[in-house]
């Protein structure tokens, strides 16, 4: 039988193998440089989105004020314009046509003034100043005397409500 012999081989190494650190040190480097910029990147992301729905929140907010307060405005009107000048005297029969259409444009102008001062305060909420200045006036206006002045202060609140969601121009009618 043959016998083989195996000699023991002796490795000999004379430092440090500086190819092999400094690639693993590049490495580890690229790594956390790749989670951190990862990271980076989802908060700024979701950043973005929370901005994109603060801001569509916004919107919907300042167009629910802003048709509540176009539908007291034509209910306001209405009822002006149903209204008698000459109330009904004792003996008149108090359940006549026009007595009943002003009543109900009465309530449904209350209803209309009631939507409208709701949809305020929520602005007021979220208004930066210059939206809630002539949020304030409308509101001041609507529980005063709501027939004067709403259509100058809705203009204002308008132009607010556009610059302050970044839409400065106003379409042009044709």
């Amino acid at each position: 039988m043959i016998e083989a012999a195996f000699a023991p081989v002796q490795l000999v190494t004379t430092g440090v193998d500086w190819t092999a650190v400094t690639a693993a040190i590049v490495g580890g480097v690229v790594g956390l440089a790749g989670i951190v910029f990862a990271w980076r990147q989802s908060k700024m992301t979701i950043s973005a989105e929370d901005q994109r729905i603060k801001l569509a929140e916004k919107r919907r907010i300042y167009a629910n004020c802003l048709a509540a307060l176009q539908h007291a405005q034509a209910a306001l009107q209405h009822a002006e314009g149903v209204a008698t000048d000459d109330p009904p005297t004792e003996s008149a029969d108090a359940a006549t046509p026009a007595a009943i259409d002003a009543a109900a444009a009465l309530t449904a102008a209350d209803a209309a003034v009631d939507a409208a001062m709701t949809a305020c305060f929520e602005v007021a909420i979220i208004a930066p100043v210059a939206v809630y200045r002539p949020v304030a006036t409308i509101l001041k206006c609507l529980a005063d005397q709501p027939e004067e002045g709403l259509g100058d202060a809705l203009g204002q609140v308008l132009v607010a409500m556009r610059v302050d969601l970044g839409e400065t121009k106003l379409p042009v009618g044709r």
